[in-house]
């Protein structure tokens, strides 16, 4: 039985979020949100702290990069025991999160290189054969209307030149995601334009049922 970890990323506005919800309920998938993960580890920290605060769970990745630095190892036993766990015959194991994330400071990979190269590691010794970083992006103006008419998610408003920024440092570090991740198991680079759902449905669908990659490697 084939078993495959699909890492799902993008930016803010490109409809990811919407993308996953179309397959949940598929009997050979199992989806994990890092963004729970992430909100669940600034909990448990506050907690321990004596903080009574509960963090929005949109805004943590809003906070500096020191913070979210902080939070990586607490976050990232969560991903491997995730990974690790027994799903049954669920065969695709797929994490939502983003390649990228931005603050006051700017822009930062969302995991630092050892965290993703552990990511790796797991998925090799855990009877994962392949690997695919499929990366979802949209126009910047569908992500302008995207972003600034959400009124479901507190996200605030963004500009032009924030969401092309945000965009390009996503694909800058999907392809450092998948150079790394390669490095332990075979992995495919896959990008998904999600300017109209039902197309991007369509070929997400193709590689949770037949991967092969859509950007030539």
């Amino acid at each position: 039985m084939n078993k495959s970890l699909i890492i799902v990323g993008g930016p803010a506005g490109a409809g990811k979020s919407t993308l996953l919800s179309q397959i949940k309920g598929r009997q050979d998938t199992v989806v994990a949100s890092t963004g729970d993960m992430y909100k669940i580890a600034s909990d448990h920290v506050l907690s321990v702290q004596g903080v009574n605060y509960e963090v929005l769970r949109d805004d943590i990745k809003k906070y500096q990069i020191s913070y979210l630095r902080n939070l990586e190892p607490l976050v990232m036993t969560l991903i491997t025991g995730f990974m690790g766990a027994n799903h049954g015959p669920k065969t695709n194991v797929v994490l939502d999160t983003h390649y990228s994330v931005g603050s006051a400071e700017g822009f930062a990979n969302a995991l630092k290189g050892e965290s993703i190269s552990l990511i790796g590691a797991t998925a090799s010794v855990t009877g994962f054969d392949s690997c695919h970083c499929i990366l979802v992006d949209a126009d910047t103006a569908k992500i302008y209307e995207r972003v600034n008419s959400d009124g479901q998610r507190s996200r605030g408003t963004m500009a032009m030149m924030d969401i092309e920024a945000e965009r390009n440092s996503n694909a800058s570090a999907h392809e450092y995601y998948a150079e790394i991740l390669g490095n332990h198991l075979d992995t495919l680079k896959h990008v998904i334009h999600n300017n109209e759902l039902r197309s991007a449905h369509r070929e997400f669908l193709r590689i949770l049922e037949r991967p092969e990659p859509t950007t030539g490697e």
